[in-house]
């Protein structure tokens, strides 16, 4: 069969042109007319055409495909992206000029396929089921009211993509399920039924995700007439225990005063009324006596409520009953029995004695002197009915205190803290220079000469009435100098700046001679202040370094190093800010082994803190305006160089991996402004008019002399308008469309122009066309679009007469190219549109120009990318 076909073509080549061609028959009666070898019979040999067969693969990578072509794909191979993003199954194929079209044999699927929910509403013509089986149906929205059943009148059902929201009644739902009886009728809004014969069954189910809540479900009633009202009363679920499912509930109104509890049910079973940490089974607490009223026919006046032997409650009178108060309240007593005890179990309670009296001591006493209690002085006594201090302990033997808490040990003392807690602490050893008399000796003026002022039992007194100066008494100058002035001695000065001052080039100034001295004795005052000397007392101090407690620096304070290390090691597993300079200047935490610099809580190995601005400097000059280093806005890290104190930074990079050079507010993932320069790999190789261009399916790009891009149009399945002759302002939706990515096109256009109808030699018609936007109907009134600029925006053409109505094979090819300027960030789709026209002479009404924008074999819409 091949060779015949080839044997017919070679026959026939010269007049391919205007004759048809067939294959097994002699007289076709088309183009080309294949007839089977065998229309009928039983023979068993194949007829038929055998289109060509091809992977999807090998689909995509088809270049200059006509319009029409057809093949078989037999293969999902590849992926289906570009052209071949409609080849999701084995089958025919035809080219429309974009992309591959699946072929549709059945007419009604046909039909589907082109008219439905995805490109257009429609009416259901019958009842129509989905069958499911085991698979999913799922319809995905990121819209207000992205799926919706209304009825005629009303919203029915109603679901929110944008805000993962569900409404009954509802066109824009308020909450994750809104209900609501729209139709304002006397219907049930919420209707929970079900239908089995054992076990508990849940009607409405509430619970709280959120595992840490307390509160856990609850339903809420607005009196308002929107359901995003104020809550005028609730029921919510309360006191949950997660892990044993235990819960409780709580009643809610609003009144003048608040929205408050108002009657609480915890876990226990315990209600409460007025309190919301019931104790019993019913805890009534209120404010104002009469919280309780039971109306049962026995209320009466001082009537008591009374249970019976099963618990009922009714209202009696209180029975007239006698008793001897034997409690300590109404007299004193003797405890029965020998070596009898009695003890007054508290568990939480508290047992307190509270006297109010104002005189007298003893107000609380245990065998008299035992203990003994002075509540107008607050004084107890130990050993003593007369206590003089807060605590007065008094005892004939040695040991009167002894108090065994762990830290006593022999010769020890009782130490206090800084709050005075008190506990038993060796006395630390002290050293102290001793700059008293003993030291050293005086010397008398003069040589071997004495002086002695026999007083008998007279006074010897030097009065001074001076009011300045200083010097108002003095021996030998400095060895005593008395400043009268300000009450001062002085012995060694001049000029004392205390009470008594003494000073001497030599340590012992001071000698005491009075029986009590001896060797490394201090001078030690008793409590009227007089001096005696003493052996040095063991003592304790207060540890004031920073191993025992805060403090404040009264200077600047220098740790000279050297060679030494200082380290401060932490051994906390708990907490932050270990380490810390005036709070957040520097922190550190051990535990993660992070530091923060403006930050108590640093979340990285270094945390700059939570603030924006210039972070980190690399250098900057003594007044800050010459700043290299890194910083942050809000979801922005920033480089500068070079910046003044408010300068902007000269590289950006957002959370959304856009990077701004020159710029604070990159609108694409690389955004400069300024001066570029891109080198290829090889120096100099970069072409005057080169544009970057990619060279792999990477991205990877270089510079290369830019080649001529072309797009070509499209046409609807329902295509093509009449065109009268007369003058109309309005330009018409042809069917015909470009989709162009961005930047400037030079967009050609070729269309066909039928006249149908009869014309004079006078009459003529003018008709503009150009393109428009939107997604209008065949034949819609269009506007042009301003995208159309930068160079012709029409393209234009006249018909002229004659014509006549029994000859419609009567045509004008016209031509013409319009400029589009598509500034978007995205593919843009123009229309084609035609109108705007002017009619001359006198033409027929019916005469029009047929079927403009069909698909004519003449007709098409291209463009060409101006670089």
């Amino acid at each position: 069969m091949k060779n015949k076909i080839i044997l017919t073509f070679a026959l026939t080549a010269g007049s391919m042109a205007f004759a048809q061609v067939g294959v097994n028959t002699p007289t076709p009666k088309s183009t080309f007319d294949i007839t089977a070898k065998n229309p009928t019979g039983i023979a068993r040999n194949a007829d038929g055409l055998l289109i060509p067969r091809v992977d999807r693969a090998r689909a995509q990578l088809m270049q200059n495909v006509e319009t029409s072509t057809m093949i078989y794909v037999n293969n999902l191979n590849g992926n289906a992206i570009g052209t071949t993003k409609n080849i999701d199954v084995v089958g025919f194929y035809y080219f429309d000029g974009i992309y591959w079209v699946k072929m549709v044999v059945d007419p009604s699927a046909f039909k589907d396929n082109d008219n439905n929910i995805y490109n257009t509403d429609g009416t259901l013509a019958a009842n129509r089921t989905v069958t499911q089986n085991d698979k999913k149906l799922n319809f995905i929205t990121t819209s207000e009211n992205g799926f919706s059943v209304t009825s005629a009148t009303a919203p029915v059902l109603t679901v929110s993509g944008n805000t993962n929201r569900v409404g009954i009644g509802y066109a824009t739902p308020i909450g994750t399920l809104a209900v609501s009886n729209s139709s304002a009728q006397a219907d049930n809004v919420i209707v929970a039924g079900y239908n089995k014969d054992t076990g508990d069954a849940r009607n409405v189910v509430l619970y709280n995700s959120r595992t840490t809540n307390a509160n856990f479900g609850g339903i809420e009633f607005v009196p308002g007439d929107k359901g995003d009202g104020l809550s005028g009363a609730s029921i919510r679920g309360i006191d949950r225990d997660f892990s044993n499912g235990y819960g409780g509930l709580q009643f809610h109104t609003r009144n003048s005063k608040d929205f408050a509890p108002r009657m609480t049910i915890k876990s226990s079973g315990n209600i409460g009324i007025g309190t919301d940490a019931p104790t019993n089974l019913l805890h009534v607490n209120s404010a104002t006596s009469g919280a309780v009223k039971i109306v049962d026919g026995t209320q009466a006046n001082n009537r008591v409520l009374t249970s019976d032997a099963n618990g009922v409650a009714t209202w009696k009178d209180i029975p007239t009953q006698s008793f001897t108060d034997t409690s300590i309240y109404a007299g004193n007593g003797t405890i029965a029995g020998t070596n009898t005890t009695r003890t007054v179990a508290q568990a939480t309670n508290n047992l307190a004695f509270t006297s109010t009296a104002t005189t007298g001591t003893s107000h609380f006493t245990v065998d008299g002197t035992t203990l003994n209690v002075d509540a107008v002085n607050n004084r107890v006594g130990v050993g003593t009915a007369a206590p003089t201090n807060p605590l007065d302990v008094r005892s004939a033997t040695a040991g009167a205190l002894k108090i065994v808490d762990g830290t006593q040990a022999n010769n020890r003392v009782l130490t206090s803290d800084a709050n005075g807690v008190a506990t038993w602490k060796d006395i630390p050893a002290q050293s102290f220079t001793d700059t008293s008399i003993y030291a050293g000796n005086g010397t008398i003026a003069g040589t071997n000469t004495t002086r002695t002022v026999a007083q008998a039992t007279n006074n010897l007194a030097f009065t001074s009435t001076a009011t300045t100066g200083t010097s108002h008494f003095t021996v030998d100058g400095t060895t005593l100098n008395v400043d009268a002035v300000n009450n001062r001695v002085g012995v060694g000065t001049a000029a004392p700046t205390n009470p008594l001052d003494v000073r001497s080039a030599t340590a012992g100034a001071v000698k005491i001679v009075d029986g009590t001295q001896a060797n490394n004795r201090v001078l030690t005052s008793d409590a009227n202040g007089v001096a005696t000397w003493k052996d040095i007392p063991t003592q304790s101090f207060t540890d004031t370094s920073i191993y025992a407690g805060n403090g404040t620096l009264s200077s600047n304070r220098t740790v000279a190093q050297a060679g030494n290390t200082l380290a401060f090691t932490s051994t906390a597993t708990t907490g932050t800010n270990h380490f810390s300079v005036d709070g957040s200047t520097l922190s550190v935490d051990v535990v993660t082994n992070r530091v923060g610099i403006g930050t108590t809580t640093p979340q990285n190995l270094l945390d700059l803190g939570p603030g924006n601005g210039k972070k980190l400097a690399l250098w900057n000059s003594a007044t800050g305006d010459d700043f290299y280093g890194l910083g942050n806005a809000a979801n922005v890290l920033q480089l500068f160089a070079g910046a003044t104190a408010t300068g902007d930074p000269l590289i950006t990079l957002n959370k959304n991996g856009r990077v701004g050079i020159g710029t604070t507010a990159p609108a694409t993932n690389f955004h400069t402004i300024g001066t570029r320069r891109f080198e290829n790999a090889t120096a100099g190789s970069v072409a005057v008019g080169s544009v970057l261009t990619a060279t792999d399916t990477n991205g990877t790009a270089e510079w290369k002399t830019p080649t001529v891009e072309t797009v070509v149009g499209g046409i609807d399945a329902s295509n093509s308008i009449d065109i009268p002759f007369a003058t109309n302002g309005d330009y018409k939706y042809t069917g015909r469309y470009i989709t162009l990515p961005p930047g400037k096109w030079a967009v050609t256009i070729t269309q066909l122009a039928q006249t149908y109808g009869a014309l004079d030699n006078d009459d003529w018609l003018f008709v503009r066309s150009t393109f428009g936007e939107g997604s209008p109907a065949l034949g819609a009134t269009v506007a042009r679009s301003g995208d159309v600029n930068g160079g012709p925006s029409l393209m234009s053409f006249r018909v002229q007469g004659p014509a006549s109505a029994g000859a419609p094979q009567q045509f004008d090819v016209a031509q013409g190219t319009i400029f589009i300027n598509n500034t978007s960030n995205g593919n843009k789709t123009y229309r084609y549109i035609v109108g705007n026209t002017v009619a001359g002479g006198n033409p027929n009404a019916s005469t029009v120009i047929k079927a403009f924008g069909s698909t004519w074999s003449e007709s098409s819409i291209f463009a060409t990318a101006i670089k």
